[in-house]
């Protein structure tokens, strides 16, 4: 087994992980395969995070291929997104694998590949390890399976702020089944302001 970041026998083995490091975890441990040819041979649209919360319907339970900033999932600031009770949701998708237990009602015929996943979480890594997180930020295409929460809400709870999504104490309004990563790079961070529109 070969481990990139950092994992454990117990990390591998829990089954109440949330999907985020459940993702990671077996990232890190086991390779799953190659996509089937049927997922393999589509051509799914290119899109921004902030698109795919401005046409929920258009790309809920599709396979897409979306652009935005990795950081405990793919997320972006964006402007005229969805909301519940006057709260903004938040613009963000969890990253999960196809052999996640989260999908035993949901499954997906495609397997994850791995390689440049491996290649993004070294980056990331890199990043944290030199300090630069806070003034670079990695963007990141990435293709697979869209869920989408139709009645999002989230409130306030002990833990702070709490939701009906998926991931980490449900924040998460969407959560990608990832097929491949397509692309990453590093830039400096760009103020939210200038993060309206897709990732060139």
């Amino acid at each position: 087994m070969r481990c990139r970041v950092s994992c454990t026998p117990s990390l591998l083995k829990t089954s109440k992980m949330t999907p985020s490091l459940l993702f990671q975890a077996s990232v890190l441990g086991v390779l799953f395969g190659q996509p089937s040819v049927r997922e393999s041979a589509q051509k799914p649209p290119r899109v921004s995070v902030c698109e795919v919360f401005q046409q929920i319907d258009t790309y809920r339970n599709k396979l897409v291929t979306v652009t935005g900033i990795y950081y405990y999932g793919l997320r972006d600031q964006c402007p005229n997104g969805p909301s519940s009770d006057g709260i903004p949701w938040p613009t963000a998708i969890d990253l999960v694998n196809s052999e996640s237990p989260e999908l035993d009602e949901e499954p997906v015929d495609f397997a994850t590949e791995f390689a440049g996943f491996f290649r993004l979480l070294d980056l990331a890594e890199a990043l944290l390890q030199r300090g630069q997180r806070g003034n670079r930020e990695i963007v990141a295409t990435i293709t697979g399976k869209l869920h989408i929460q139709r009645d999002y809400r989230q409130s306030r709870g002990g833990k702070g702020l709490v939701g009906t999504g998926f991931g980490h104490l449900g924040v998460f309004p969407a959560r990608m089944v990832v097929l491949r990563v397509d692309k990453v790079r590093v830039r400096p961070k760009v103020p939210p302001l200038d993060r309206a529109g897709p990732r060139k």
